[in-house]
């Protein structure tokens, strides 16, 4: 059984290879020709702004006080935000403030400074857009350390169609990709081992908007703790 002390070998892999990413960017083949995303831009942690407010609302119903991103690249999403030129002012400054916590860990295995990982509990667990960048055999352990931190919550989301970036020995960057109600069904089999623990997964797919274009699509699934 694969673990954090005995993963498989390809984690390592990855690991090695992301945070190199992280420090020096990476080629991305979009739709309209291949991008030079450069490292500034890569593992930002800014994905996790777009679920503040769903958070605060886990966050609020538990009186939660501290929290674990697991997954948190950079950690810039917990830097005083300042609007840049011509765009809207944020609703609020920090997210330790927004949220009304005490503190936030941070821990991402790709990010040095942030890959040491807590062996204390905190009351919430977020894990936003993590998951499938790890190969299917260790997804088991991870889902599971996220749980195993939890008092009270855990907020996951994941993102389920490929990317294209040339990585060497053909490595894929999402390492799984699966539709939703796969996700939905292996995340419930892991947290059904932790039944007072609230959850709410969070899938993205890529479909046709009502314009016809390709555009994100958000479903939800999750339990609500007795």
């Amino acid at each position: 059984m694969m673990t954090r002390e005995n993963p498989s070998t390809t984690y390592q892999k990855r690991v090695e290879l992301f945070s190199q990413l992280g420090k020096e960017g990476y080629d991305l083949q979009a739709a309209d020709g291949p991008k030079k995303i450069p490292a500034d831009q890569v593992f930002t942690g800014l994905e996790l702004l777009q679920y503040v407010n769903t958070i605060k609302k886990m966050v609020d119903k538990h009186k939660a006080k501290e929290l674990l991103e697991y997954g948190c690249g950079k950690g810039q999403q917990y830097k005083t935000l300042e609007p840049k030129e011509g765009e809207p002012k944020p609703p609020f400054k920090d997210l330790k403030s927004f949220w009304e916590v005490d503190n936030v860990t941070c821990f991402d295995s790709f990010i040095p400074e942030h890959n040491k990982f807590t062996n204390k509990k905190v009351d919430g667990v977020i894990c936003i857009n993590n998951l499938q960048l790890h190969n299917p055999e260790d997804l088991s352990w991870i889902v599971r350390e996220l749980f195993s931190k939890a008092d009270k919550f855990v907020f996951i989301n994941v993102l389920c169609y490929p990317v294209v970036v040339q990585l060497p020995d053909r490595m894929l960057f999402h390492g799984t990709v699966r539709n939703p109600m796969w996700w939905a069904g292996f995340v419930s089999a892991i947290a059904n081992d932790f039944p007072d623990i609230e959850y709410a997964l969070g899938t993205v797919v890529v479909g046709s908007g009502a314009d016809g274009r390709q555009a994100p699509q958000q479903s939800w699934a999750g339990r609500i703790a007795k």
